[in-house]
């Protein structure tokens, strides 16, 4: 879109250049129609070269493509082809029809004499402010996906992700799943490398599928379809998740129905402003009765995308889903050596299945990081060919009005008055487009960023980056075409036509 906004505005600014051509056509016996049709004919053939230089780029680069922005396998390419030529149709009439309608209207004498000027300014404006519009929208939102997308990768989940290795249980009968359980934690412990080991049924990064209907309060309160998390006795030290008030489980005074601990959030819904009132108390669901021994700090379970929910955990000595296991980071092969040595001694028929708990955890933003690197890979793309129309609209109005600066300069102007003249008018035109694209920007990512339960600010200075980048592309743009006609002759310039 912005490389047709280039177009019709080249097109039509060169255009002017051409009057003396038109105006010996029409001497020579050209009609209208057939100056219609030529600047149709040459806009068509420029949009067709145009389209097939860019449909061997796209045949040479997509499987490159395709494989650096991990983009699903393309089906029907029927819509794109109906998109372009849309395109190439629009951009053939309005670059085409405009210049030619206003050039064939004009007394043929006068077009030779050079004494008409072709209108379209305010639609040359018009389109400029939509392209710098356009950039704009694009920087700030290339500087919001950036910081939220750092933002969630700092940002503290309330546990530790860090050198913990995980590692797919076997599937066995619960008496036989039991001992093996513990036999194998212990034989883990054991590594050198090794420091703490827990079993789980749903790890960070998972959502917890197993819902209670409802926990009952001895207060009288009730906790509606908490999350329910089977885990063994060092989780929350292995998690470095925060114990608030209470304790945690133990393997000679815990069983799975006897006791229960609750997250901050569950306390809450149960009534309990403080962590430390909730301990001692009874909840009931359907026939059992379990003991709140402690409560925990709230952590995302899942991605920042998603809200804390309230999470009740039971002790379970059963062989589950998982094994955590924290260890040190100074030599990770070693460690994944050893424990798959004892797992395949331990568990000779089941496969050995492992992976990082941060890289896993990391693969729910996986589309978020890749609509940012395509985000950003575009919008670098739109504004490289906004500053090549940039440049060369500056170079066609600089020719134009080349006698008007000689003749400013034999008045007394000097190189600095020439040089704001002529760049005056892109930063009017910037700042309107700063007036329309900020607001649509800030929908747009205000829009994007209610997908996220945290997200950054959008702060003052950030709306100042998108003006402040164009500023810098404007004058390294147009600086050298303007500086090239304000240290020209004067005389020469005054010659010029």
């Amino acid at each position: 879109m912005i490389a047709y906004v280039n177009f019709i505005n080249l097109s039509t600014s060169q255009s002017t250049r051409r009057l003396k051509e038109v105006g010996v056509r029409k001497i020579n016996g050209a009609r209208k129609f057939q100056l219609v049709q030529q600047f149709l004919y040459e806009a068509l053939i420029i949009n067709i070269l145009s389209f097939l230089i860019a449909f061997t780029l796209v045949q040479a680069l997509h499987g490159t493509l395709i494989n650096f922005f991990q983009l699903p396998p393309q089906g029907d390419v029927a819509p794109g082809w109906v998109i372009f030529a849309i395109f190439v149709l629009f951009s053939t009439v309005f670059s085409g029809l405009y210049p030619a309608l206003a050039l064939s209207s004009f007394k043929p004498t006068n077009m030779v004499k050079g004494g008409v000027k072709l209108k379209g300014v305010l639609l040359k404006k018009i389109l400029v402010v939509v392209q710098f519009a356009v950039s704009l929208i694009l920087i700030m939102g290339t500087a919001t996906i950036y910081l939220q997308l750092q933002f969630i990768r700092d940002f503290d989940l309330g546990l530790d992700l860090h050198n913990q290795l995980i590692v797919k249980a076997p599937r066995l009968n619960l008496n036989e799943g039991a001992v093996q359980s513990e036999t194998f934690q212990k034989r883990l412990l054991g590594i050198a490398r090794v420091e703490k080991v827990t079993a789980l049924n749903e790890i960070p990064g998972n959502e917890i599928y197993w819902r209670a209907a409802t926990f009952e309060a001895s207060n009288g309160n009730t906790l509606n379809n908490p999350s329910v998390l089977p885990v063994g006795t060092g989780y929350f030290s292995v998690f470095g998740i925060n114990l608030l008030a209470g304790r945690t489980f133990s393997a000679t005074k815990d069983n799975y129905h006897g006791t229960v601990i609750i997250n901050q959030k569950a306390a809450l819904a149960l009534g309990f402003t403080k962590p430390e009132d909730a301990i001692g108390r009874s909840v009931k669901t359907g026939e059992i009765t379990s003991e709140i021994v402690g409560v925990v700090d709230n952590h995302y379970q899942e991605s920042l995308k998603k809200p804390i929910q309230p999470v009740v955990f039971r002790f379970s000595h059963q062989m589950m889903n998982y094994f955590a296991i924290n260890s040190h980071a100074d030599d990770v092969a070693l460690t994944v050596k050893a424990v798959q040595a004892a797992f395949e001694e331990m568990f000779p028929d089941s496969p050995f299945e492992y992976y990082f708990l941060d890289e896993f955890y990391q693969k729910q933003y996986l589309p978020d990081v890749l609509f940012g690197k395509l985000f950003n890979f575009f919008a670098l793309l739109a504004i490289l060919v906004a500053a090549l129309g940039i440049f060369a609209l500056s170079l066609i109005h600089s020719l134009q009005r080349t006698k008007e600066i000689g003749i400013r300069k034999v008045l007394g102007a000097s190189a600095a008055d020439v040089l704001r003249l002529l760049s005056w008018e892109y930063f009017r035109l910037m700042f309107l487009s700063a007036i329309i694209g900020l607001p649509v920007a800030y929908w747009a990512m205000r829009l994007w960023l209610n997908n996220f339960v945290v997200q950054i600010g959008l702060d003052w200075w950030l709306f100042g980056i998108p003006p402040m980048v164009m500023t810098l592309v404007i004058i390294v743009t147009i600086a050298y075409n303007s500086l090239k006609v304000a240290l020209t002759d004067p005389v020469q310039s005054i010659r010029y036509e």
